[in-house]
């Protein structure tokens, strides 16, 4: 179960369908440049600085209803 935002600004739980068609991912490449050195790369979890983006929570969302 996950929670969305309604259009009243609160929160409605969803569930997921069974049903629901499959997803096709686009991953492209990562090019090997702005590489941190390994000390770094352990430090923040990646070798690649690109990679190294926030962590927005639950869902992926920036806010909260």
């Amino acid at each position: 179960m996950f929670y969305a935002c309604n259009a009243q600004g609160g929160r409605a739980a969803m569930r997921y369908s069974i049903d629901a068609p499959l997803a096709m991912a686009y991953v492209p490449m990562q090019v090997w440049r702005n590489l941190y050195s390994a000390r770094d790369a352990l430090a923040q979890g990646t070798l690649f600085s690109e990679l190294n983006l926030p962590f927005l929570g639950r869902e992926g969302l920036r806010s909260v209803c």
